[in-house]
Formats: structure tokens, sequence, C-alpha cells
């Protein structure tokens, strides 16, 4: 299993070539951003719950470090975003920011 829970400039692409696949789920956040830091301990939660499933990949980037989230992002206009990836194709959602609706966007994404 390819875990992509650091997503990079070095492995970004990769990770949406994954999703033509496996389903993606990502984080975009800043380091600056006070939401990202108040979601950032949900989101690990989220990546540590499904670790072990192949069947789907969850990922965060700080896209201050890494100059290649506008190229995989849809419409990033905002932190924390977070982006679905089904067949290689971004969608950008805005759920809400617990385990239970992170969790059922997996599910979701899984079937």
């Amino acid at each position: 299993r390819v875990l992509f829970r650091s997503v990079t400039s070095a492995n970004a692409l990769d990770v949406v070539a994954k999703s033509k696949t496996v389903p993606t789920f990502l984080l975009l956040y800043s380091p600056y951003c006070g939401f990202c830091h108040q979601v950032l301990p949900t989101w690990d939660e989220l990546i540590d719950k499904y670790e072990n499933d192949t069947e789907i990949v969850i990922g965060k980037i700080d896209c201050i470090a890494n100059n290649v989230c506008r190229k995989i992002a849809k419409n990033l206009v905002g932190y924390p975003t977070f982006n679905t990836y089904l067949r290689g194709k971004p969608r950008s959602i805005r759920p809400d920011r617990t385990i239970e609706s992170f969790s059922n966007i997996v599910e979701n994404l899984k079937q």
C-alpha cells in the first residue's frame, strides 16, 4: 500500500495519478492558518483510521512549502481546502470538520 500521509511537490502528481484507480481525499493547508491548526489533529486521526485500507488514499499537503497546490487543486481560494479525487479529477468540498464527517466522505468515496 502506498500511503501519502504527507504530500509534497515531489509526489503530488503521483497522488493525483493514483486517484485514477483509488479514490483520494486530500487536505490542502497553510501552516499559518489557525483553522488549519484546528483541523490537523482530526485529519491525522482520519489518516490513522484508514492507514491500512487499500481502497482509499488520504493525505495532506502544506501549500506554503509545496508550490504544486494550484496544479492539483480545484478552487484553491483559502485554507483549509478539502479535495476529493476520483479518476484523476479534483473536486473541492466543504465538509464538517469532524472525524465522523470525514469518515462518511471516505466511505462514500470507496463505493
